[in-house]
């Protein structure tokens, strides 16, 4: 199977890799490569970039790519998508995870909101910060994104990458305020609001890495393991 895309709509590189080889008892393995928007460059930062196409002729150049491939290598299914339009620097990302009650049901009927700076640590440039989801039947919510760059801090401080979730649900008077911090990131210990959270609650904000750009965090609203949530 060849499939070869061209647009302007992000997409989710997760999902197309899974979809490549779902049903395939005999794909071996799965091979991917993603293109990113590099941030800086030699004589400043990269703000956007902006790809035009010629439509068909697009196509017809990447088709051609695949099968020069196909030429090399016995592949069995091939998914190409160039999107083009105006593109921001940074990583992509999947965050999500389960939210679970203080009797450890899933709460299936969430909403759940996200803001956060884009790869540069700004609020104020060409990023798109905001988003909003349900979560499902199984209590999940998933944003697509980029990773957040470090914030600026009181005084010269920085703080480090961080999502603020904030989630509405039955029962709830208002809404419940977290951090998604991502764990690993060497600047952390650095970071004076997780600086106030007592150690062993900190890994209640920590984000896991789960392999292929998804970060994973799972919220408890209340008891056991309750995640930490903040006053705003």
């Amino acid at each position: 199977m060849n499939t070869v895309t061209v647009q302007e709509a992000d997409f989710d590189v997760g999902a197309e890799v899974a979809a490549l080889s779902a049903g395939d008892v005999d794909a071996g393995a799965v091979a991917s490569f993603v293109g990113l928007v590099r941030q800086d460059k030699h004589d400043g930062a990269v703000v956007a970039m902006t790809l035009e196409h010629y439509p068909g002729m697009t196509e017809q150049a990447l088709a051609g790519i695949v099968d020069q491939a196909r030429a090399r290598w016995q592949i069995r299914n091939v998914r190409v998508i160039h999107r083009v339009g105006k593109l921001l620097p940074g990583e992509r990302i999947v965050l999500g995870g389960a939210i679970t009650d203080g009797a450890g049901a899933v709460v299936p009927d969430a909403m759940v909101e996200i803001w956060q700076a884009g790869p540069d640590g700004r609020y104020d440039s060409g990023f798109h910060g905001f988003g909003r989801c349900a979560t499902d039947a199984a209590g999940r919510y998933r944003f697509v994104t980029l990773m957040p760059g470090p914030v600026a801090g009181p005084g010269n401080g920085t703080q480090a990458p961080h999502v603020t979730l904030t989630i509405f649900a039955r029962g709830l008077m208002r809404g419940l305020v977290t951090r998604v911090y991502f764990a690993g990131d060497p600047r952390l210990p650095d970071d004076p609001v997780l600086a106030l959270v007592p150690q062993a609650r900190r890994p209640t904000l920590l984000a896991r890495n789960a392999g292929a750009g998804e970060w994973q965090l799972d919220i408890r609203v209340q008891g056991e393991g309750e995640t930490v949530f903040l006053e705003v």
